[in-house]
């Protein structure tokens, strides 16, 4: 009965259906080799080894195995289809090689007769040619045990196996040459060369998706700014096509423009947003940017739509930093370019800060909060080398998300060492108290002398007083007053007012004789740059001072 049970199982007509089967879900080459490898499959069929050859450039390539000895594979890894063998003649001739007798296949295949005895049960064999499309593209070959010959209508069932695997494995060459050009295409649009920035290692991935055509919109970019800070950058162009790719390099290319002429985060973004809208494709794309201070590990992080930055410090703890967002690049607003509020924090020495996009933490299998706890877990058990960490992350979140978006992911960490605290002179002026003004001047006189910047204290604190008092009459709260050196094309300070209010300062012509007014022209005159920042909870007005044209 038992035997009876195993021939119904290995009949002729099942072969077909159980390979069929099999190949049903396969999508690369790599997964057709697995799936006529797999010991189950063998085992339904009837089959005591396995081995399948792809043909390259005039020669057998060996690309799956089972069964078969180690040796053998790496002797005729290569061969050419020339040489007498039983896959090469297989794909030469275009017909079934049959084997029924082991010394008519050592006279057949003479190169073979030292590997014989590494298969004592091997009775018989079939080596089927893999044609599509009139090409001959490879052969399989299975040994059986227990078997002295191939009745008509079993080579007649094996012969059409033959066609079976040759659809699938030409389906599957197809993607991967896609996927291939897909890939090389989206790679060529991303930096080819990261800066070295001392102080601070980065490692950026990019990984298709695994979708038919594998191109997306998404990038990463770093760049190093002329006062040694570096932007790094990743986004997301909406769609999965060759339009998103071409937008997502303009895209790159502006965004990247923006931040090397010295815009800050905010307006970089809001201009990248300006520029997007203008190109007319109908795509929108998230993007986030983190501007770091290698040497003070001062950073300002800004995003559109996107996903946050993750954080892990020094001592292993993981968060996703909770950073205010503004609309996705491309999409108007009624009141004109939309804002982008600024997030600072610290980035510790040996801290080491992750940007990624939503390929990473997505499936539709889970719920996104799941993927980011992932993500968390992955990011606390990685290794400590950004590099190796890139790759932990990817291998890690693949098994979860399936590969189903591409991925762009970059990882920054700030090397160890003695910290060099950011110099920073902070002051909280109150409306309610009358010597919060007097106080922010002393301390700002003082740290100004700190730094050895004594020369702009008479500017500075104009200028600082102006901003301060602009935020008490024109908004409701206290205001916070920053000063911090900074070096730009040379040395020089800057200065900054946040308050809990959007409105924004405008400049406007005063009177003669009036009071008021004269504020954001005097800064405008004095200061060699100054802007507006928007933040989760109100604005920042800055400006900056240079030594060099004191």
């Amino acid at each position: 009965l038992l035997r009876q049970a195993r021939e119904e199982r290995h009949r002729p007509s099942d072969v077909v259906v159980h390979v069929s089967d099999a190949l049903v879900p396969t999508v690369t080459v790599e997964d057709v080799a697995e799936a006529l490898t797999d010991s189950r499959l063998m085992e339904r069929i009837g089959a005591s080894s396995v081995l399948l050859g792809l043909i390259d450039n005039g020669r057998m390539e060996l690309v799956g195995s089972n069964g078969v000895h180690e040796g053998l594979i790496q002797d005729f890894h290569l061969a050419r289809l020339s040489e007498p063998l039983p896959l090469t003649e297989a794909a030469r001739t275009r017909e079934a090689v049959f084997v029924t007798n082991r010394l008519d296949f050592i006279a057949r295949f003479p190169a073979l007769t030292p590997y014989m005895s590494q298969f004592p049960d091997a009775a018989a064999a079939v080596y089927l040619p893999l044609i599509a499309q009139d090409t001959p593209i490879g052969a399989v070959g299975l040994t059986y045990e227990g078997r002295a010959s191939f009745p008509p209508d079993e080579r007649t069932v094996l012969t059409a196996l033959g066609k079976v695997i040759a659809q699938s494995l030409q389906r599957a060459l197809l993607y991967d040459q896609e996927h291939e050009l897909a890939a090389g295409l989206q790679t060529a649009m991303l930096p080819g060369i990261l800066p070295h920035v001392p102080g601070v290692h980065l490692a950026t991935r990019y990984r298709p998706t695994r979708a038919r055509g594998g191109i997306g919109g998404d990038w990463y970019d770093a760049l190093t700014l002329p006062d040694g800070r570096i932007a790094v950058v990743v986004g997301d162009v909406q769609g999965h096509d060759v339009t998103a790719a071409a937008v997502m390099g303009q895209l790159r290319i502006a965004l990247r423009a923006y931040a090397a002429e010295g815009h800050p985060p905010s307006t970089a973004m809001a201009r990248a947003s300006a520029f997007l809208a203008e190109l007319d494709t109908d795509r929108f794309a998230t993007c986030l940017m983190a501007l770091v201070d290698p040497l003070t590990g001062m950073t300002s992080v800004v995003r559109a739509g996107h996903p946050e930055p993750v954080l892990r410090g020094p001592d292993g703890s993981c968060a996703w930093l909770d950073t205010p967002g503004g609309l996705p690049l491309g999409l108007n607003t009624p009141g004109g370019q939309p804002a982008y509020p600024v997030f600072e924090t610290v980035v510790e020495p040996g801290s080491t800060l992750v940007l990624c996009t939503d390929g990473l933490i997505e499936s539709r299998a889970e719920d996104l909060d799941q993927g980011r706890e992932r993500l968390l877990d992955a990011l606390r058990a990685g290794p400590g080398q950004p590099d190796a960490l890139a790759d932990h992350l990817l291998d890690t979140m693949a098994t979860y998300t399936g590969e189903e978006d591409d991925v762009a992911l970059l990882v920054l960490q700030r090397s160890r060492g003695k910290a060099s605290p950011a110099p920073r002179m902070e002051a909280v002026i109150s409306p309610s108290d009358p010597d919060a003004l007097r106080n922010a001047r002393i301390a700002l006189r003082e740290a100004l002398h700190s730094w050895s910047l004594e020369a702009l204290s008479d500017t500075a604190e104009l200028l600082a007083c102006e901003l301060a008092t602009n935020a008490l009459v024109h908004t409701d709260g206290s205001a916070t007053l920053t000063a911090r050196p900074v070096r730009h094309s040379g040395r020089g300070l800057r200065l900054a007012v946040s308050d809990t209010s959007t409105a924004s300062p405008r400049r406007r012509a005063a009177p003669e004789r009036a009071t008021s007014g004269r504020g954001m022209m005097l800064i405008e005159e004095l200061a060699t740059a100054w802007g507006i920042e928007p933040r989760g909870n109100g604005k920042t007005v800055w400006c900056e001072l240079s030594l060099d044209l004191v």
